[in-house]
């Protein structure tokens, strides 16, 4: 009954994920502006999501859980990026160092 647990974890992690996605992936678009990083963003606030979802109190909506998670997961996305050339001097985070034209 183990399996039948799992599987209903999953069932059920994927039925709350397939009811915020949406939302998740306009909130990251709208965070990053390197398209090639979206993606990859999205897939590690999934996977955070998945393997803290025991954390979760069903009794709660699960969209405002799931956005927090996605607002950290930026947060050290934006600390990660500030760190490698490029991303910082394309305009991404002006603040961090970027060199403005004149």
């Amino acid at each position: 009954s183990d399996m039948k647990s799992d599987d209903d974890r999953r069932e059920q992690f994927l039925t709350h994920l397939s009811g915020c996605e949406l939302p998740l992936r306009a909130f990251i678009c709208g965070a990053l502006a390197a398209v090639s990083e979206r993606e990859d963003l999205f897939q590690e606030v999934v996977y955070t999501l998945w393997r803290t979802y025991d954390r979760y109190d069903g009794a709660r909506p699960f969209l405002p859980w799931a956005m927090g998670v996605a607002v950290r997961r930026t947060k050290e996305e934006y600390r990660r990026s500030s760190r490698r050339p490029g991303l910082a001097a394309a305009g991404r985070r002006p603040d961090q160092g970027a060199i403005l034209p004149d």
